[in-house]
């Protein structure tokens, strides 16, 4: 296909210049001899048909079967757009509104998300807010995609390589336990150590009283204040740096995880400081962290 705006100069002289102007009050496309009559206009079958062919068939067909519909407002004759958050002008309607509106109707949901809940059903899932944790307390897009991964079970611990037919035992190399998803981030020995270590850091760091559970290292703990944006920071760094460390058979290292984490931080202040943000809480708990880590 290729990708070519489309401009006819006598249409657009006529007064054709949106999508509401060749499209029905039903949201129908309107006929040649409609658009003829209306703007005073010799139409060529020609441009009309490649205006028309222009849309993609697939974008035709999911228009069709998605919930979106144009209605004709009572008061001024305007086609609104009826969409799930509500409903819009079709001329203050933009890309975005209608990419979302297909993504939602599209989109399914994953099946990683039912086995959490049914291994874990004690505890309450809030999904929309821990999908959007790495994307909130972290810049890179390794680490967010890590912890998309995690989310969605798609990690290469020996239980999940085992099931795949790439190992021959699903057992952990460090401890000999079942090497589960779990395991590989939080309850194999090594990393308890290691975890209980990043908890000593944030209290001396931050002054409060922190135990992370299996359930805070694998998702991150929901909260909007400083404090929380500090603490994830910590687990989702740790947690990538597990991930390294596992994929070329490293044993993990408070010590060598406080130096990445120091070298971070630095880039993190930087970021802040460039930004000509003078002094804030956030900057505030990142130079006590660093503090600690220098001491």
């Amino acid at each position: 296909m290729i990708k070519k705006p489309i401009f006819f100069k006598s249409w657009n002289e006529s007064g054709i210049k949106r999508i509401s102007d060749v499209m029905k009050f039903n949201g129908l496309i309107r006929s040649k001899e409609d658009l003829a009559n209306e703007f005073g206009i010799h139409i060529d079958i020609m441009k009309y048909n490649s205006l028309i062919s222009a849309i993609p068939s697939k974008w035709k067909q999911c228009v069709k079967k998605s919930n979106i519909s144009c209605h004709t407002s009572p008061a001024d004759g305007e086609i609104i757009v009826k969409l799930r958050k509500g409903n819009k002008n079709v001329l203050s309607t933009q890309c975005k509104d209608y990419y979302k509106e297909f993504v939602n109707i599209k989109c399914e949901r994953p099946t990683a998300l039912y086995r959490w809940e049914e291994m874990y059903y004690y505890a309450d899932f809030d999904w929309p807010v821990l999908f959007k944790i790495p994307y909130k307390f972290t810049r890179e897009t390794d680490v967010q995609s890590l912890q998309f991964k995690i989310i969605n079970r798609y990690i290469p611990c020996k239980e999940n390589l085992y099931l795949w037919g790439k190992e021959s035992s699903d057992k952990c190399c460090l401890c000999n336990e079942i090497d589960t998803i779990e395991h590989f981030f939080a309850q194999c020995s090594y990393n308890r150590v290691f975890w209980q270590g990043v908890s000593t850091l944030v209290q001396r760091a931050l002054d409060i009283n922190i135990k992370l559970y299996d359930l805070d290292i694998i998702f991150g703990l929901p909260g909007e204040e400083d404090i929380f944006q500090i603490i994830n920071f910590c687990i989702l760094y740790g947690k990538k740096y597990i991930f390294d460390c596992r994929i070329n058979d490293n044993i993990v290292s408070i010590d060598r995880f406080k130096s990445k984490l120091k070298n971070r931080l630095e880039v993190e202040m930087y970021i802040i400081d460039s930004c000509g943000i003078r002094f804030n809480t956030k900057k505030f708990l990142l130079m006590e962290l660093y503090d600690s880590l220098c001491s």
